[in-house]
């Protein structure tokens, strides 16, 4: 169930809006992740997905106000697989962990059919982590 019901595009708001913190809003040039006086961009609707949110309808004008201040990838806790390369990742502290070990997953109790497929510039994004063996 979602907590908010989408506006009608005619009621999108045209002005800058005073956004709460830790909103998703959705914008003629993407998503944006608010996070103070700050937005930060949503680099992929992959990405977007691994949050889990609802996000408010808005415009362009209406983020205006926030200072852009970095790209947004996937949250700590998501297990990725960089369709480029066959890797597989958690992501974990915003960095991406390369898991070297199937123990790794029977371990934590991963199910690699889990995985979200990725590309290589959405794993790029996080800065390399500690290896997970």
């Amino acid at each position: 169930m979602k907590w908010f019901q989408p506006k009608p595009s005619s009621s999108v708001p045209q002005q800058p809006v005073n956004y709460p913190s830790d909103v998703v809003v959705e914008t003629e040039s993407g998503y944006w992740y608010i996070k103070g006086k700050s937005k930060l961009r949503i680099f992929s609707d992959r990405s977007l997905d691994s949050w889990q949110v609802d996000t408010l309808p808005g415009s362009d004008a209406s983020v205006s106000k926030f200072k852009q201040v970095g790209v947004l990838g996937f949250r700590n806790g998501t297990l990725v697989r960089n369709i480029a390369d066959g890797r597989y990742y958690l992501i974990s502290e915003n960095k991406r962990r390369h898991i070297v070990s199937p123990d790794v997953f029977e371990y934590y109790g991963f199910d690699m059919a889990y995985a979200m497929s990725v590309s290589q510039a959405e794993i790029d994004i996080h800065d390399e982590g500690e290896v997970l063996s």
